[in-house]
C-alpha cells in the first residue's frame, strides 16, 4: 500500500513483529525507514513456501538495491552493486 511504513510491509510479507524490528535495524546504515518514498519497491523472499521470510530487498533506485538477509535469528544488511545492464552482483566487479 502507497505511504505505508517498511514495519508494516514487512508484517503483511510474513515476518514476525520481532523479526520485521531486526531485518529495519539491519538496514539502518543504508536505509531511514521514515524516510521511505512511497512506492519504493519491497520484495519478501522465503527459502521454501511454507518457511518464514528469510531475505527483503529494497529497490533504493535503478542502480541500487538494499538486501536484508536472516540467519537463524540475525538480520544482516548487504548492499550489492547492479551494473548498467542491470545484473545484481555481490560485490564491485574487480578493476
Amino acid at each position: 500500500k502507497s505511504g505505508e511504513l517498511p514495519f508494516h510491509v514487512l508484517r503483511r510479507g510474513g515476518l514476525s513483529d520481532s523479526a520485521a524490528i531486526a531485518a529495519i535495524r539491519a538496514s539502518s546504515a543504508s536505509l531511514n525507514p521514515r524516510k521511505v518514498p512511497a512506492g519504493l519497491p519491497i520484495t519478501i523472499k522465503s527459502e521454501a513456501a511454507d518457511s518464514a521470510p528469510s531475505e527483503v530487498v529494497f529497490q533504493l533506485g535503478v542502480d541500487r538495491v538494499l538486501r536484508i538477509k536472516r540467519d537463524g535469528v540475525v538480520w544482516a544488511a548487504e548492499s550489492p552493486h547492479v551494473h548498467a545492464c542491470h545484473k545484481v552482483c555481490p560485490r564491485p566487479p574487480e578493476a
